[in-house]
């Protein structure tokens, strides 16, 4: 046999163009990407925010509520990044986030993200431990990059200000 003919026995169809069209819908499936905004489902402009370092998931940390109860548990929080991480990532790829001002002019569609804090205690990455509030206030990322430098010109929306770097 020649190569269509075996393409055509593997995808179960009788004719070149059925296999063409099989091929086809194989690709237009395997190019739809997750979209970005639906991570977290907070909206646009959580996202945004998120990458100017300004939302809930940047900086609250676990603490103990009035109650005795813990509030701002990472693990809950953060839960639908870990579903769509071991559920929708693993087949496909995520959208990019065009509508994000920090991202405009990014031709190479790749961020990197400088963690400034550990947030989480108990996870074996960074050295936040508990009691939280006296163990987490700035505790240190394991798995950030060992230098970031950030040029606070080339984002002055975000960063707030329009001169000035920053190197974690």
């Amino acid at each position: 046999h020649d190569a269509a003919t075996e393409i055509q026995y593997l995808f179960g169809v009788s004719n070149i163009q059925a296999m063409k069209e099989h091929i086809a819908e194989l690709c237009t499936g395997a190019l739809q990407y997750f979209p970005f905004e639906e991570i977290m489902a907070e909206g646009k402009q959580f996202d945004t925010e998120y990458y100017n370092g300004n939302t809930w998931l940047n900086n609250e940390r676990e603490t103990i509520n009035k109650n005795g109860f813990p509030t701002n548990v990472l693990e809950n929080d953060a839960l639908l990044i870990k579903q769509v991480y071991h559920g929708k990532a693993q087949t496909t790829g995520i959208e990019w986030p065009q509508y994000i001002p920090n991202f405009e002019e990014c031709k190479l569609r790749a961020a990197m993200c400088c963690f400034v804090q550990d947030r989480q205690a108990g996870d074996k990455n960074g050295n936040c431990d508990e009691p939280y509030d006296n163990e987490c206030n700035d505790a240190d990322p394991a798995d950030n990059t060992d230098v970031c430098y950030v040029d606070m010109s080339r984002a002055p929306q975000s960063s707030r200000v329009s001169h000035g770097f920053a190197i974690f």
